[in-house]
């Protein structure tokens, strides 16, 4: 008599998933890769607060967000133009009042040397040559 039934293993083979799993997998790790060779973590944050507050760009880090979030935490933004630059316009404009302002107030003295000439030595200066 043999010894114990064989039976069939149930379901797929392992690491035979969808191939939908299998590039999730395989982008995951490239993701993971990708991290690491940036400094982890703290070299990724490092880099976003970079892109904010030196270079400005402070949306497009936003919108970026906004595409990994679940849609129950998406991140409301409206941008319009007009504000943008009718804030930026005024801000202008109010800086240069007050330099304008602040020249008014304290004028600059400047010292310098000269020499009078009369009309009358212009005019014999001419005549001689």
């Amino acid at each position: 008599m043999a010894g114990k039934p064989v039976k069939k293993p149930v379901g797929r083979p392992p690491k035979s998933g969808s191939p939908y799993q299998q590039i999730s997998k395989a982008m995951a790790k490239v993701f993971d890769k990708t991290i690491d060779g940036a400094g982890g973590a703290e070299g990724i944050s490092a880099l976003l607060i970079e892109e904010m507050t030196e270079k400005g760009r402070v949306i497009d880090v936003l919108k970026l967000f906004q595409s990994y979030l679940p849609r129950q935490h998406s991140v409301d933004m409206e941008v319009s133009g007009g504000d943008a630059l009718s804030t930026a316009l005024s801000a202008v404009a109010s800086r240069l009042s007050d330099k304008q302002a602040e020249r008014l107030n304290n004028p600059e003295t400047i010292e310098a040397e000269y020499e009078e000439v009369s009309r009358n030595d212009e005019a014999d200066s001419g005549k001689d040559e």
